[in-house]
């Protein structure tokens, strides 16, 4: 019997190194957005509303992106 090996996603991350450049461009997003949030609550800014919306949306819509990404490798891997 043979095993076929498989590879998991983090290791096809690893493998990759474009996803982790933009893994480390995400963060630095949801970094500068939670200042962005500090900034404009502190100053009481008009922004505040819309910038605390972005911090709660960009990081689902990156998780979705992800999460697409890999479904539609794992379809790949599956059609072949």
């Amino acid at each position: 019997m043979e095993e076929k090996k498989t590879e998991t996603y983090e290791q096809s991350i690893r493998r990759r190194p474009i996803l982790r450049v933009m893994a480390w461009v995400g963060l630095v997003v949801i970094f500068a957005l939670i200042i962005l949030v500090i900034v404009t609550g502190v100053t009481g800014s008009k922004y505040f509303m819309p910038s605390l919306a972005l911090v709660i949306i960009v990081p689902i819509l990156i998780y979705v992106v992800l999460w697409l990404g890999k479904v539609l490798q794992n379809h790949k891997k599956n059609r072949s």
